[in-house]
């Protein structure tokens, strides 16, 4: 009886160990998947020239050379 017991607790042990092994795994592909989501949705906005479906997939800590930065696009202010 002990031996059964402790075969099922140690079957119990190793799928416990797998299923939590496999939740880890899948909770670590969502990055991944973001990033193909926002390549997608630029590739998109390229082949469309639509500026706010690219505007939507860019940072909000954006900024470039000329002083252009994400709250001037959106806003509609001038470059500084």
């Amino acid at each position: 009886m002990f031996a059964k017991n402790r075969t099922k607790i140690g079957a119990l042990t190793i799928s416990l160990v797998l299923i939590l092994s496999l939740a880890g795994c899948i909770g670590s592909s969502t990055d991944e998947a973001q990033i193909g989501q926002i390549a997608e949705n630029i590739e998109e906005a390229i082949e469309e020239k639509d500026e706010d479906l690219f505007m939507e997939s860019i940072s909000y800590n954006y900024s470039d050379t000329e002083g252009g930065t994400y709250d001037n696009y959106i806003n509609d202010l001038p470059e500084e």
